[in-house]
């Protein structure tokens, strides 16, 4: 499962594909929601749900968000890769800096330090960030709030 909040910053109306995050989502024949989004872009953030398959990401559902700011945005779905030299990791391919005060929670919701928290990342492990501010290359912690990464189940 695949959850994006985030405003789009390309979208191609031939591919019916919606680029946020520097990742690119794909319109399928089953897209619900507000798919006209993939023909005119948006200047609110989106809230994109679907899923990955050969590393790509698929929309199942598209809702536009009144929300006209680029931050905070979430993203919900598998580390793709960890940095073991420094507190970073990617997830759904976008690079995610432990480096800044975050709250971050164990599979058992207690609280980690960003280096216990990157000690049980791998591949393919599913987490769920919130409140993250993007910096346009990675996402770090939110300036109004602490930007929250949990374990999902």
């Amino acid at each position: 499962r695949v959850r994006i909040l985030a405003p789009v910053s390309a979208h191609d109306s031939v591919a019916k594909t919606l680029t946020m995050l520097g990742i690119t989502i794909y319109k399928t024949a089953l897209t619900q929601g507000d798919v006209g989004v993939f023909d005119s872009g948006s200047s609110n953030q989106v809230r994109i749900d679907g899923f990955m398959d050969g590393g790509q990401v698929y929309a199942t559902d598209v809702q536009t968000t009144s929300n006209s700011t680029i931050d905070p945005v979430q993203l919900q779905g598998p580390v793709t890769s960890v940095d073991p030299s420094s507190l970073t990791f990617h997830l759904l391919g976008v690079r995610v800096d432990l480096s800044d005060s975050m709250d971050l929670r164990g599979p058992d919701e207690s609280p980690l330090t960003a280096q216990q928290f990157h000690d049980l990342l791998a591949p393919d492990v599913l987490l769920d960030l919130e409140d993250g501010t993007w910096d346009g290359s990675k996402i770090t912690n939110d300036a109004g709030g602490p930007t929250t990464i949990s374990f999902e189940d």
